[in-house]
């Protein structure tokens, strides 16, 4: 998968969005930005500190409780001193607790979890013509570490926790959201790495409740 396809992806969420605008439910779309900042996997070695960029689409399914979607993106997933050339796709469903009711309140606390997976993509996502330029694997070993290969599309379960704060509807539909999070992958070639990501953006908010 190329990052156009992961702008392919992103499209289908908002048209997402939009479908449940349409049936008068209100919705939350947060394009974002932000940073990854790994700690030890095998108490010795870091994933590379890289960019995520993406997008989270929630619903709500009671005054305080929303039901999220994110799908995001990590232009170099690799060790640290190392090149690759694999990118990481995030994607997970996350339910998320308010602490005050939206319906009133402009500024809204929430804290988060979700689960779902890490998925790793070999190659170069500026390639023109993927199936010309990308290997089926890349050696994924960290410098001084063990010997790691990593197959295209390898799939890895990881779980977050976090919160933040979104400011709703400050001009029009258009709002402001920042947010922590650790991201847990609890087997990462027989290992657990944990990071740190912190993201931000816009929020769009269409339709009532």
């Amino acid at each position: 998968m190329t990052f156009r396809k992961f702008v392919c992806a992103v499209a289908v969420l908002v048209l997402g969005a939009g479908a449940q605008a349409a049936f008068a439910q209100s919705f939350e779309l947060h394009p974002y930005a932000g940073g990854m900042f790994s700690g030890d996997w095998r108490e010795t070695f870091q994933l590379k500190r890289e960019g995520v960029y993406g997008v989270k689409g929630a619903f709500f399914v009671s005054d305080r409780v929303q039901l999220e979607g994110n799908l995001g993106y990590i232009n170099h997933f690799q060790f640290e001193l190392t090149d690759p050339k694999s990118r990481g796709l995030i994607w997970e469903v996350a339910p998320s607790i308010n602490f005050v009711n939206t319906r009133f309140n402009k500024v809204v606390p929430f804290i988060s979890v979700g689960a779902g997976g890490v998925t790793g993509l070999i190659g170069d996502p500026e390639d023109i013509d993927e199936d010309l330029f990308r290997d089926d694997s890349a050696d994924f070993s960290p410098v001084g570490g063990p010997a790691l290969v990593l197959e295209d599309r390898d799939t890895f379960f990881q779980f977050s926790y976090g919160g933040g704060i979104k400011g709703l509807r400050l001009w029009g539909p258009v709002g402001l959201r920042a947010e922590v999070r650790g991201r847990t992958l609890p087997n990462l070639f027989g290992n657990s790495v944990t990071w740190l990501e912190t993201t931000g953006g816009l929020t769009f908010t269409w339709g009532e409740r």
